[in-house]
């Protein structure tokens, strides 16, 4: 796909805001056909009636009147004007806002070989069993002050699965698998972590050391 440019008050320029619509609509078609084909904004004679359902001779030749086209042979002192064919047409100053098919010929091909290499990479990354893409805003645990992702608390030293102490209750403030100590507590307990006085410790912890007898 190619695009086109046009000054954004050229309805205002004097060559263009008295042209009639039928005109007006050619004048613009025909740099697009131009740019879509790569011409460098030549019209052949034949090519005429491609590039408008409004083409026709008598408005080909208001549009050179108002210095809008140049006749085949003509001459201009203008930079951006395309060299002057033996046939047809050449749209004025064509090259003021539009790419020379060469310049668009190798944007294409690099916009090519871009998405050639984005299909490869897809396809090897598929292969290897790693995701296409990651979603925006995922990144490694502790990178830009993201979390890292939950895990499993380690279990205390010492202590078992068993000896763990189930979640605190809620509105209890202590932490899963610990009970809160409180002033005046006695020390915990290495192997449950809970104080050595706290129901857990007496009822759980004691009880699974002595092989259920407390």
């Amino acid at each position: 796909m190619t695009w086109v440019r046009y000054d954004d008050n050229v309805r205002n320029h004097p060559k263009v805001e008295s042209l009639d619509d039928a005109t007006y609509r050619l004048w613009r078609e025909a740099i697009e056909w131009c740019a879509q084909n790569l011409t460098d904004g030549v019209i052949l004679t034949r090519q005429l009636g491609l590039t408008s359902t409004r083409a026709n001779a008598a408005r080909a030749r208001k549009l050179v009147d108002r210095g809008l086209w140049h006749k085949a042979g003509e001459t201009c002192d203008s930079k951006q004007c395309p060299p002057c064919g033996p046939d047809g047409w050449v749209i004025h100053d064509y090259f003021d806002y539009q790419p020379t098919a060469e310049a668009a010929r190798e944007e294409q091909a690099k916009a090519r070989e871009r998405k050639r290499r984005w299909l490869e990479a897809r396809r090897n990354a598929g292969k290897n069993g790693v995701p296409d893409a990651v979603p925006d805003g995922v990144l490694d645990a502790g990178k830009n002050g993201n979390p890292a992702p939950s895990r499993p608390a380690p279990l205390r030293a010492g202590g078992t699965a068993s000896h763990q102490a189930p979640p605190a209750a809620a509105g209890d403030g202590g932490a899963a698998g610990v009970e809160v100590s409180k002033p005046g507590s006695s020390r915990p307990c290495p192997r449950c972590g809970n104080p050595m006085k706290s129901a857990f410790h007496r009822n759980v912890c004691v009880k699974t050391e002595l092989g259920g007898v407390a």
